[in-house]
């Protein structure tokens, strides 16, 4: 199980358009809680289309995988 998730990519983005383009190749989007404008933004528009998995007070998971 390990292997699976050792062997995919890696993406770092703030853009929610690159998260959406690269949902094929990524399982998931890890999010840090911000308070800032750009991490408000970026939960709010991952909500409304993917599962959010809260891993304690300040990430969230979106799970990608349709």
């Amino acid at each position: 199980m390990v292997a699976y998730y050792a062997d995919r990519p890696l993406l770092y983005s703030r853009d929610v358009r690159e998260v959406e383009e690269n949902r094929p190749a990524c399982a998931a989007y890890l999010l840090t809680r911000r308070d800032t404008p750009w991490a408000r933004e970026v939960e709010a528009a991952l909500s409304r289309s993917y599962p959010a998995v809260p891993v304690g007070a300040d990430h969230v998971i979106f799970l990608l995988a349709k």
